[in-house]
């Protein structure tokens, strides 16, 4: 199925899809849908200031040589009001705190549980209610086109439940700023980047003081509140980017932003730990504004390692530290560590000392398992624990892997970086992956914490990278920012990790349109599941078990062009018929696609249905759920009837399933159910082909006036881990 051919319109999209958030899809239609959108003058236009479209426009003075930055914004009270009272509907949207105890043991998981909404309630519940604000800030650029770039600003609330963050209106896009030149100053950057978010901050910041602030908010039943809007979170992509103290540089003297650690005693992960409290920095900048000399300004700004700035969250009401999420940034940069680190620099290492035909085989080996084997299956400890956890790739895979990986962490040589890997992902699967953290499993991961980092500071001594050890040495603050502020998983999506290497650490693919064809076609994948599943099994269920009950096991497929999604691999025997209903608003959002590519929607036509092979016949409920695998062969009627005259209750979905026979050929047949709003299922019939690629099929049911489903095949597994579906595989 063609999604889009304009290379434009990919590049323009790059914007949009290359936040990193689930806010991406959700912050693009807020200001209008990205897939409306042809060329950056058209998305420019859309964007210009005006009350219509509630874009204003502010002009930052950098210094006198550059001139001024045009930064644009939206009103952040109306979008903070506007996101209250749509989400407010959405069932586990929180507006008390909620002490989870579990046999008598206190339970961290979702921000409504962590100390910081506990404290936070008990200041303001005499006053109103508090909205828990999340600030997705990027400060490196974020690349347009080929030669402009941006700084995205996205806000979400933490009162609304993970997987709600998915829906529309969960996440929005508040502001645009425009690349800083790269020849200034760092502090030139900083205060830049500072003065810039700071305009569109200010109102919240205001309005979160205890004394003469808070506002009126409406949920969607007409209820009034008192609202006080807190800083909860402050996400950022990279550790360095994470200043919020507005500390200098990794390789100055104190390069940590959240404590005073001296940068030769990071790797002393024991010593006590002093953290930077907003106090002390508002002092510190207050010294520097009365220094008298530039000897003195320079021996503070050498001695604390900061900027001569003010950072926009100091004068926050209950804004302390530990400041947000820092390890969601840094988790991925350690898998960056170990990637290199581990398949570059120790097969450096080791091929010194084979022989000859070790090397040779070792190499052989090395370049096969990277051909074959997907690019998520290549980082560590994902790949470890993927060993450990299940079985979701081919024989060739497992046989490749396992062929490899003695070579490398097993030989004596290299112990130390066998060790760490061994650590680390033991570490990630136990504590970065649970599904919540008490008391006693923080403090275990304190003291894990402590003997991982010891463990990859003494593998990985010789790095290059200036900034791996103050990386390594952020992790030591995670068992604190857990207990404070919730598990990772509740900051962001489930595809940070997945998607940081292509994203962020190779920035030049993001205008590779091939790529973001890709990334558009996955976040129709996930923004339809979510929906579906937030029509069909309600809100009351988590994410995992929605996902469990509504989709069928296994991992989604996608190809590796972004021309076609389909529905199997023809030339693939282990392909089965296992597919995932996604809903009307991804064939929406397909089909406009489709009529910018400039490709004709047809209107489905009703014939006799196929028989369905008797070994790949499923039995499917009401809901979408699997049931189970019938020996009998069926045959659906002729039913020729047009949904589009049913009107809008009426709902739709497609099973395609694959037959392979003892040649190997390729067989499919497909039926129909259109069933109303109770679930009643009215008939089922067969589909018939319509977009029709080279090699595989694609079926997509569509008519004139009621776009259905889109169906897409995902292989068998046994008892699938449902969240490292969800982390490893979209």
């Amino acid at each position: 199925m063609h999604i889009v051919q304009d290379s434009r319109l990919y590049q323009c999209c790059d914007f949009l899809v290359d936040t990193d958030l689930q806010a991406s899809c959700s912050a693009a239609r807020s200001i209008g849908g990205w897939n409306s959108y042809r060329d950056l003058e058209k998305f420019e236009q859309d964007c210009e200031v005006g009350e219509e479209n509630e874009w204003h426009v502010a002009e930052i003075e950098i210094d006198h040589e550059v001139g001024f930055l045009t930064f644009k914004h939206r009103s952040i009270v109306k979008v903070l009001l506007a996101m209250f009272k749509t989400m407010s509907a959405v069932s586990g949207f929180a507006i008390e705190p909620e002490e989870w105890v579990v046999d008598g043991e206190r339970r961290y998981s979702t921000p409504q549980n962590t100390d910081w909404m506990l404290m936070a309630w008990e200041r303001v519940k005499k006053l109103g209610i508090v909205l828990a604000i999340i600030l997705f800030f990027r400060s490196n650029q974020l690349v347009v086109q080929r030669s402009q770039s941006a700084h995205p600003f996205v806000m979400s609330m933490g009162n609304i439940p993970e997987w709600a963050r998915w829906l529309e209106g969960g996440t929005e896009l508040v502001g645009l700023l425009p690349n800083i030149p790269p020849d200034l100053k760092p502090e030139e950057k900083t205060r830049a980047f500072q003065q810039a978010a700071d305009i569109f901050i200010e109102p919240l910041r205001r309005l979160s003081k205890l004394k003469g602030g808070g506002l009126e908010v409406e949920d969607s039943a007409g209820v009034c509140y008192r609202a006080f809007p807190l800083l909860y979170a402050y996400v950022t992509d990279h550790p360095e980017s994470c200043k919020v103290t507005c500390t200098m540089a990794c390789n100055s003297f104190r390069p940590c932003s959240i404590c005073l650690a001296e940068k030769p005693r990071l790797a002393e992960v024991e010593d006590p730990i002093v953290l930077r409290t907003v106090r002390d920095q508002g002092r510190l900048y207050k010294q520097m504004e009365s220094a008298t000399t530039k000897k003195k300004l320079s021996a503070l700004r050498t001695t604390y390692s900061t900027h001569f700035v003010k950072s926009l969250l100091w004068d926050w009401e209950f804004a302390k530290t530990i400041w947000g999420n820092t390890y969601l940034a840094v988790t991925p940069d350690i898998m960056h560590i170990i990637e290199q680190g581990f398949w570059l620099h120790a097969m450096k290492c080791l091929v010194k000392k084979l022989t000859p035909s070790e090397r040779k085989i070792l190499l052989e080996r090395y370049k096969l398992l990277k051909a074959i084997t997907p690019a998520s299956l290549l980082r560590l400890p994902q790949a470890w624990v993927y060993f450990t956890t299940t079985a979701n790739f081919s024989a060739s895979e497992h046989r490749a892997m396992m062929q490899v990986l003695p070579l490398i962490i097993d030989l004596p040589e290299r112990v130390h970086i066998r060790r760490a890997i061994v650590r680390i992902a033991d570490w990630y699967k136990e504590f970065i992956r649970a599904e919540y953290h008490t008391d006693a499993s923080l403090i275990r991961m304190e003291t894990a914490t402590v003997v991982m980092v010891k463990a990859l500071v003494k593998a990985f001594p010789n790095q290059k990278s200036k900034w791996h050890i103050v990386k390594i040495h952020l992790l030591v603050h995670l068992p604190a920012t857990i207990r404070a502020r919730g598990l990772p998983q509740e900051y962001s999506s489930n595809t940070y990790e997945h998607s940081h290497k292509t994203t962020v650490k190779r920035p030049a693919r993001g205008t590779n349109w091939k790529n973001v064809g890709d990334r558009i076609v996955k976040k129709h994948v996930q923004h339809a599941v979510v929906r579906q599943l937030s029509r069909e099994v309600g809100g009351d269920k988590t994410y995992e078990t929605a996902m469990k009950e509504a989709c069928t096991v296994g991992r989604r497929v996608l190809t590796k062009t972004h021309k076609r999604m389909v529905v199997g691999d023809s030339t693939d025997p282990m392909w089965r018929s296992y597919v995932a209903v996604l809903g009307k608003p991804a064939m929406d959002q397909m089909a406009s696609h489709l009529k910018l590519a400039g490709v004709k929607t047809q209107v489905l036509q009703v014939h006799t249905a196929l028989a369905i092979p008797p070994h790949d016949r499923m039995e499917w409920t009401a809901k979408g759920q699997f049931v189970k695998a019938s020996p009998s062969q069926r045959n659906f009627s002729d039913v020729a009837i047009n949904p589009a005259g049913k009107g809008a209750n009426w709902y739709g979905r497609c099973l395609v399933l694959f037959h392979y026979d003892k040649d190997g050929a390729t067989k499919q047949a497909a039926y129909i159910e259109y069933y109303t709003e109770d679930r009643q299922v009215c008939h089922v019939t067969g589909c018939r082909r319509l977009l029709p690629t080279r090699g595989v099929d694609n079926y997509a049911i569509m008519d004139a006036d009621c776009i259905l489903s889109l169906v897409h095949v995902v292989p068998c597994c046994k008892d699938p881990d449902v969240r490292l579906l969800n982390r490893f595989v979209w």
